[in-house]
């Protein structure tokens, strides 16, 4: 019996390290991933490759583990710099069921469904933003831009005035071309 107990033991502490070193491997990755997206590239030709540099790290730490909403996240940026709206929906819901307190996800998912054209989607998402973040005029603009897109002018000068008092300064331009001032 103390034999079975211990190799039980040494059984789950083996499986429980391997876990963890897979946890570890997939943070290395993630973190890779995150400096080679945010580089600064010099030209078109680095930018490509660090982009497929960020690509490969982030699919490496997202196989090893797939609790990491911020993973699930860079990949959907990745996505979208590709213009892979669906499949930035759809890494996006996993962040948002990991995490559904992140404001940033909510707002790129919205954008990803007004590109789409799914505006009562897009729409929901950027409300839960602003929801989570009233401070930040990003939302806003985003929003604005979808009532725009249904033709609520008023409703997409609103959000477009918050948006410039909140200090998002592209909105001061949706603000020109759309509502007369």
């Amino acid at each position: 019996m103390k034999n079975g107990i211990v190799t039980l033991i040494l059984l789950i502490s083996s499986i429980s390290g391997w876990s963890q070193t897979d946890k570890e491997k997939a943070a290395a990755h993630y973190d890779t991933a995150l400096v080679a997206f945010k580089t600064d590239y010099q030209s078109q030709e680095e930018f490509i490759a660090g982009m497929n540099k960020a690509d490969t790290e982030v699919n490496n730490s997202l196989r090893l583990d797939q609790t990491n909403p911020e993973a699930f996240f860079l990949r959907g940026k990745l996505f979208a710099m590709q213009k892979r709206w669906e499949n930035v929906i759809e890494v996006l819901n996993y962040a948002i069921e990991l995490d559904n307190t992140q404001w940033e996800y909510y707002m790129r998912r919205g954008m990803s469904h007004g590109i789409l054209k799914h505006r009562v989607e897009s729409i929901n998402d950027l409300d839960t933003s602003i929801e989570l973040a009233p401070d930040q005029g990003a939302p806003y603009y985003h929003r604005g831009m979808q009532h725009y897109g249904q033709m609520h002018d008023e409703m997409a000068c609103a959000d477009f005035a918050k948006a410039v008092v909140l200090g998002f300064e592209q909105a001061q331009q949706a603000i020109n071309s759309y509502c007369g001032g």
